[in-house]
């Protein structure tokens, strides 16, 4: 029942969010719009894109209008600095970046398990840390990475 009723206070929802769009237009001398294009719901689905989403970094279910379509990489990216371009062209192995985000917190032990299953690994490690993870590093990975990238505020 709550569904239904949730259904049909959307769909009003929706065609009330329209009007309002259809007049903003209409005094703009902008062409009417067949359907509203800000309020996605069920009785007006929409394709959306983004660079993110939820389902990519843990498993729950996405809408099948949901594209991934990033990371957008910004033009404006400071380049690499002398020591980290050193480092980088040194090394003679696979590197890997390591990243956390922001959106799981991983815990002391999480780190130390994944920097020993990397140590076994014959590879170059960037670690992008904050002081909080960089501290649960053990000194077997000060080797694996530039001492400038293991952290980041």
């Amino acid at each position: 029942a709550w569904c239904a009723v949730f259904s049909a206070l959307e769909g009003i929802l929706a065609r009330l969010l329209w009007c309002r769009r259809a007049w903003t237009r209409w005094s703009l001398s902008l062409p009417l719009l067949p359907e509203q294009d800000f309020y996605p719901s069920q009785c007006m689905p929409r394709p959306m894109i983004g660079c993110a989403s939820p389902s990519f970094e843990f498993p729950i279910s996405c809408s099948p209008l949901f594209s991934m379509v990033g990371p957008a990489l910004t033009t404006l990216a400071d380049p690499i600095g002398v020591e980290l371009g050193s480092w980088l062209a040194e090394q003679n192995k696979p590197i890997v970046y390591v990243a956390f985000g922001t959106m799981y917190r991983w815990t002391d032990d999480g780190v130390r398990e994944l920097e020993a299953q990397l140590l076994e690994l014959d590879v170059a490690v960037i670690w992008s840390l904050s002081a909080e993870h960089a501290a649960a590093l053990a000194r077997g990975s000060q080797g694996l990475l530039p001492p400038h990238w293991k952290v980041e505020p």
